[in-house]
């Protein structure tokens, strides 16, 4: 999304020049109105497969001038030549195969279009779709002739034409895959399903040698992706920038309650300090009136055996008096 945003930026200040980076899925090419301007490369060992099962989709939109002409060749005689309208396209043959005119094809020339060309060595048959319809089919003899040395051409001579997401794939697409990838658009920027045959990819293009004469671009159609991206990303960022907000209050708020409770924490934790002071306190108070109350228990201990001693003295005593008596009475009969 920064680079979709980065594009937009550019696209509104009017300041994207060629040479800037765009995204593969959003980039195409526009061909000078000349036979100079094209792309031109051996095809390499990838291009072995095609031999017996291929496909080639791309996005196009053709000038007057670039119908007839070929905007994908891979060996002109043997391989495969493709051009703006079907009669003029070759799968296998050159000589001998054509596919047949389809009027309809001509008119979706003029404005961005999806086409997919098919081939199988068994059953021996080609296949041109346009927009995910087959437009026209063709019988075939052999296969498709591969050495690494032949040459791919994209774009020779295809005068004014325009042209994005071409992909060259190892397999014969059947006509579900070819109207997926025709639903999906050509600013599809999700992961091809079908990548695992591709041979020659769109970005592997992209950064081949090229003539001069070719400009990079965003098509209209994706400009208004960009914009619908860009639309959902400012609305998106609203509402994140509204629910920050709300967060940021709800943080506040949040922040109140903990300090409320932090000093109430703070309180409870002083009252527990004073009440584990006065337990002390009680504690010793009790240890206290323990030791009292051990030495009231010995002073009792002593006043009863005070008061034993006491009363035995006693009785001692009225022993001695009543012997004091005794002699008292004893004298007195004396005398008398």
């Amino acid at each position: 999304m920064n680079t979709m945003l980065t594009i937009v930026c550019l696209l509104v200040l009017g300041t994207l020049r060629s040479g800037d980076t765009l995204p593969d899925g959003l980039q195409a090419l526009k061909f000078a109105d000349n036979k100079e301007s094209y792309f031109r490369f051996e095809a390499g060992t990838a291009f072995a497969p095609l031999a017996y099962s291929a496909s080639v989709c791309a996005w196009l939109k053709n000038s007057d001038a670039s119908k007839s002409y070929t905007f994908f060749s891979y060996e002109a005689s043997s391989g495969m030549i493709l051009r703006g309208v079907s009669s003029y396209s070759y799968v296998a043959n050159a000589a001998l195969y054509p596919f047949p005119t389809n009027s309809s094809v001509a008119a979706v020339l003029g404005k961005w279009h999806h086409v997919c060309v098919t081939f199988s060595s068994y059953p021996h048959i080609a296949k041109y779709y346009v927009n995910g319809d087959e437009a026209a089919s063709k019988s075939t003899k052999g296969k498709i002739v591969y050495y690494s040395h032949y040459e791919v051409q994209i774009g020779s001579g295809w005068r004014g034409g325009e042209m994005t997401d071409l992909n060259v794939y190892s397999k014969t697409l059947s006509r579900e895959e070819v109207q997926e990838k025709y639903r999906a658009g050509m600013c599809f920027q999700e992961r091809d399903k079908q990548e695992d045959s591709i041979v020659l990819s769109w970005e592997d293009i992209l950064k081949k040698p090229r003539s001069i004469s070719i400009t990079d671009f965003i098509p209209e159609p994706c400009i208004k992706v960009l914009l619908t991206g860009y639309n959902q990303l400012k609305n998106l960022t609203a509402t994140q920038r509204q629910g920050n907000e709300e967060l940021k209050d709800q943080v506040t708020s949040l922040s109140g309650q903990v300090t409320t409770q932090s000093r109430t924490i703070e309180d409870l934790q002083g009252t527990n300090k004073e009440l584990e002071c006065n337990i002390t306190t009680q504690y010793q108070t009790i240890e206290d009136l323990r030791d009292h109350l051990t030495t009231q228990n010995k002073n009792n201990e002593d006043l009863r055996n005070h008061v034993t001693t006491q009363s035995q003295t006693i009785k001692d005593l009225q022993e001695t008096n009543k012997e004091l008596e005794g002699k008292c009475t004893t004298q007195t009969n004396n005398i008398e």
